[in-house]
């Protein structure tokens, strides 16, 4: 509790000097401003007088007026910006001040040394620029690092975000051309990708009265009657109350943009699947799990130096705690053998037995009998050591 209320006092001061500086950076240029719109204005003035003449009194002491005002303007604008960048620098002084932290004890040194670890990195955040959309950004690193990168591979990121870019435009005439070049990869997806498409079009052309060209187009849902036959029944339902518009019916949902999103989202995901990449980029992913992941590590790097027990990291792949990250950081299965109550790993794979329980391979090597045989220990079944399976997840 004591730490909490230490934490929270850190953060309210970190607080105070980040309103300061928000009220700091405020800098008022109007007057700055007004001198140089004045000063534009009668240089545009002496334009007009003729080539070699002199200024004339009143002239001379307009100028010398307009300059004073620009001068005080100057000074007191670079006043207010020495102020602001005061402000900056003690917030940054505030956070050292109150967050000190080592996090040296957490990282590997020595992880990126060499060329091959460096290419590791600049591929992942080549990766990482071409899943936001900076394909031309992407193509510089890629000169750059010297990364071995085919140019069709950029074409196909920079087709994705020229697709996805129509898609927020609310347009899928490009998608549905996309869709057609690859309906080989697609149909071995079992993807909803072309009957989310036809029944965005679809509906647009019924919302915009186009009921003709509607009752045309929806000829195709014939090929997804199958696997949605709810949903083509309800695009069905539209023409009973187009004479109201479809804004004022039951199907009025169908004009969500939630739609778009959701086309949107699975075309990026099954563009990436085709590519071998995931859809969210492995950079962020990795940068979202270390800032979770790192109080915790911070935590138990403290309690190992004050038991002092170094070696309960020495020559170990895992951590002696789970940290939880949360299901949106979850991969992949866990299974953990119900017999030695360990969860299984690379070494110690999960066994498909033949009645089709599951154990570790440590708990099965412990059931094998000398002459190869075993029993499941959760059946009677028996079986030889050869008849059973690893399991991938």
């Amino acid at each position: 509790r004591r730490r909490a209320l230490i934490t929270m006092d850190s953060c309210r001061a970190v607080d105070n000097e980040f309103e300061k500086a928000v009220k700091k950076l405020s800098i008022n240029t109007i007057g700055i401003e007004k001198s140089i719109s004045k000063l534009s204005a009668f240089r545009d003035e002496l334009k007009n007088n003729p080539p070699g003449s002199s200024l004339t009194e009143n002239e001379r002491i307009s100028l010398e007026k307009l300059l004073k005002e620009a001068t005080d303007a100057s000074q007191s604008f670079s006043s207010q910006h020495k102020d602001s960048h005061g402000a900056i620098s003690r917030m940054g002084k505030a956070i050292d001040r109150n967050f000190q932290m080592d996090v040296s004890a957490c990282s590997r040194e020595g992880i990126f040394d060499g060329k091959e670890h460096m290419q590791h990195l600049y591929t992942a955040l080549c990766n990482h620029l071409l899943l936001q959309g900076w394909v031309d950004i992407a193509r510089c690193l890629v000169e750059e690092a010297g990364l071995q990168v085919n140019e069709a591979h950029l074409e196909k990121f920079h087709e994705m975000n020229v697709v996805l870019d129509a898609l927020n435009h609310r347009r899928v005439e490009e998608a549905l051309n996309w869709v057609e070049i690859h309906r080989e990869e697609l149909s071995k997806m079992n993807t909803s990708l072309e009957f989310k498409l036809h029944r965005l079009k679809f509906v647009t052309l019924v919302d915009s009265g186009m009921l003709q060209e509607a009752l045309q187009y929806s000829k195709l849902f014939g090929q997804f009657a199958k696997r949605h036959k709810k949903e083509v029944q309800q695009l069905m339902g539209c023409f009973v109350y187009s004479h109201r518009g479809l804004q004022h019916s039951p199907y009025s949902d169908l004009l969500d943009s939630s739609h778009w999103t959701d086309a949107a989202n699975t075309f990026a995901k099954d563009c990436c699947a085709i590519l071998g990449l995931a859809m969210e980029s492995p950079l962020s992913i990795s940068l979202s799990a270390g800032c979770l992941a790192l109080p915790i590590l911070l935590q138990i790097n403290m309690v190992i130096q004050q038991k002092q027990v170094n070696e309960v990291l020495a020559n170990r792949d895992e951590l002696p705690v789970e940290i939880d990250l949360g299901p949106e950081h979850r991969y992949h299965s866990i299974f953990a053998c119900p017999i030695l109550r360990q969860q299984t790993s690379e070494t110690n794979p999960p066994i498909r037995l033949t009645c089709g329980h599951a154990i570790s391979q440590d708990a099965m090597k412990k059931l094998v009998a000398p002459s190869g045989r075993l029993k499941c220990p959760y059946c009677p079944v028996e079986m030889l050591h050869e008849d059973t399976m690893i399991i991938h997840f």
